[in-house]
C-alpha cells in the first residue's frame, strides 16, 4: 500500500495558524455566488470602506484573508479571534483574554452588523472579521487549548505537531496544523495579493462545487457559530488527530480523506456565511436601516 510517510513529533507552539489564503478565498467565492443582489450591493460598499487599508483588498473574495494580514502588521489582539479552546466548546469555560475567541467574535460581528446604531467603520471592520473567522471555525484544527496555564496533559496549542517537511507547491509544510490549513495539500497556492488570484480561485471553486453533492452536506442553514466549532472538534477527535502519535506516519488514505474533509468544510462555510449575511442584511432592510 502506497504510504505518505510523515514522521510526527510534538511541538508546543505559540504560532497562530489558519486556513491558507486559497481556502479562505474559495469559501468566500462560494459565499459571493449565493448572496442576494441587494445584499451584494451592501456588502460591496462595506468592503470598499477599507480598500486602502493594508493589506489592500477591494473585493469580497480577496478580503477574506485581510484579518490575517492586519494581525501580521501589528494588530495582535485579533489573534484571539481566530480560534476557540476545546474547553470553551465543550462547557463554555473561558480564561482571561481568551474569552475573545472565534465564537464570541462571530456573535459580536452579527450584533454590530445588525445594529442601526453601528457606524460605517464598525460595520466594515466587523464584516471583514466575520468573513474570516466564520471560515476559521470550520477548520478541525482551530479548536485548541492555548491557555498559558494549560496543564501538562493538554500542551497541544493549535495541535501544531511537528512533521517531516512536506512539499506544498513552492512552500514546505513542517507541522500538522499547517498541513490542514493547506486543505491537507488540496488547495491551490494563491495568495490574496496575487494578481490572478480571483481568476484562479473562481476556476478552482467551480470545479470543487461540480464534484460536491450539496444535498449531502450538513445543515447549511445552521447559523450558530458554536455548532460550527463543535463540528470541527468532532472531526478533529474522530479523524484529524485520531491515532496520531510521535513518530507515526500519515498514510495516503489519511491524506485523501483529509482533503475531502477540508474541501467539504470550506464549501459548508461558504454556504453558511451567505445564509447568515442574507439574513442580517435582509432583516436590516425590513427595519429600514
Amino acid at each position: 500500500m502506497l504510504r505518505l510517510l510523515i514522521a510526527v513529533t510534538f511541538l508546543i507552539s505559540s504560532s497562530v495558524y489558519g486556513w491558507f489564503d486559497a481556502a479562505h478565498m474559495t469559501s468566500s467565492w462560494i459565499t459571493w455566488q449565493n448572496l442576494k443582489p441587494d445584499v451584494r450591493r451592501e456588502v460591496k460598499l462595506l468592503i470598499r470602506e477599507f480598500q486602502n487599508v493594508e493589506p489592500k483588498t477591494d473585493d469580497f473574495v480577496r478580503s477574506s484573508s485581510w484579518m490575517d494580514g492586519v494581525k501580521g502588521r501589528g494588530l495582535w489582539v485579533t489573534g484571539y479571534w481566530h480560534t476557540i479552546s476545546e474547553e470553551s466548546v465543550k462547557n463554555g469555560k473561558v480564561h482571561g483574554p481568551y474569552q475573545q475567541h472565534g465564537v464570541w467574535l462571530v456573535n459580536e460581528a452579527v450584533d454590530t452588523l445588525s445594529s442601526t446604531k453601528s457606524s460605517m467603520f464598525s460595520r466594515a471592520f466587523m464584516l471583514r472579521a466575520l468573513i474570516h473567522v466564520s471560515q476559521d471555525l470550520h477548520s478541525p484544527m482551530h479548536v485548541c487549548d492555548d491557555r498559558d496555564d494549560r496543564p501538562e496533559s493538554s500542551k497541544k496549542c493549535y495541535k501544531a505537531f511537528r512533521i517531516s517537511p512536506v512539499k506544498f507547491h513552492d512552500e514546505t509544510i513542517d507541522n500538522l496544523a499547517s498541513l490542514w490549513d493547506s486543505g491537507v495539500l488540496a488547495f491551490p497556492p494563491d495568495r490574496m495579493e496575487d494578481k490572478k488570484a480571483n481568476r484562479n480561485i473562481a476556476r478552482f471553486s467551480k470545479k470543487l462545487l461540480a464534484r460536491t453533492d450539496k444535498a449531502a452536506l450538513p445543515d447549511l442553514n445552521e447559523l450558530n457559530p458554536l455548532k460550527w466549532a463543535t463540528e470541527s472538534l468532532e472531526i478533529q477527535k474522530q479523524f484529524a488527530l485520531k491515532g496520531i502519535r510521535s513518530g507515526s506516519a500519515l498514510s495516503a488514505e489519511y491524506i485523501k480523506e483529509g482533503q475531502r474533509i477540508s474541501e467539504q468544510r470550506i464549501v459548508i462555510a461558504g454556504y453558511r456565511l451567505a445564509n447568515l449575511l442574507n439574513h442580517i442584511f435582509e432583516k436590516n432592510s425590513e427595519l429600514g436601516s
